[in-house]
């Protein structure tokens, strides 16, 4: 889950890296080749050089060509992904190719270290108290006494709040909650220096 200051600058990353018809990723490849109906590029002459292996074609013969799903639109569509989107109060679902997803997280990564550059610690530490958070994602894992599910909220302020443990919160994501919890600890990343809180024994109110 990344926390957007521009939406639109995300999209337009994606846009960018949208994956395009074949013959138009074969025209710019060999703009001077002939592309048949199913899509191969044929050497226009006797003596054309390749301008990737520098290899010499006879006129007609096939040009090589190697492209990824990101690239082209593959017959029935290429595969889609998605990237989850915090943004003035929504969460965004945007899908779309592997390559879309990587130009799209980079800039998300971006705006949320701007994002998270005033969140703060909430709570005392050690103290049990009322909390209303916005459940954002669950993250399920295997541990030593069964499921664990990871809990990123954030409160009314955008403060990370984390909740891992063996109770799931009955709440959709993208809805508050109000739970009394013990704040379990702050903590501070070493990368960025972002800060969050976890709590644990929480109890819906």
């Amino acid at each position: 889950m990344y926390f957007a200051t521009n939406i639109e600058e995300i999209q337009n990353a994606m846009e960018a890296n949208a994956p395009r018809p074949i013959k138009d990723v074969l025209l710019e490849t060999y703009p001077d080749c002939t592309i048949d109906h199913n899509n191969r590029a044929h050497a226009p002459y006797d003596g054309y050089e390749c301008p990737y292996t520098g290899k010499l074609f006879r006129a007609g013969e096939y040009m090589p060509f190697e492209f990824s799903e990101d690239q082209v639109i593959m017959k029935g569509g290429s595969p889609s992904r998605a990237l989850w989107v915090y943004c003035e109060g929504e969460i965004y679902s945007l899908e779309g190719t592997k390559a879309q997803i990587r130009s799209g997280a980079e800039i998300a990564k971006k705006q949320t270290a701007i994002f998270d550059a005033s969140a703060n610690h909430v709570g005392e530490v050690k103290k049990r108290q009322d909390f209303t958070l916005r459940l954002l994602a669950i993250f399920t894992d295997a541990g030593i006494y069964g499921l664990e599910y990871t809990h990123l909220m954030r409160d009314e302020e955008n403060n990370p709040v984390v909740y891992k443990g063996t109770k799931k919160l009955s709440c959709k994501e993208g809805e508050f909650i109000n739970i009394t919890a013990t704040v379990k600890s702050h903590w501070v990343s070493k990368y960025d220096g972002r800060k969050g809180t976890y709590i644990n024994r929480p109890k819906v109110k």
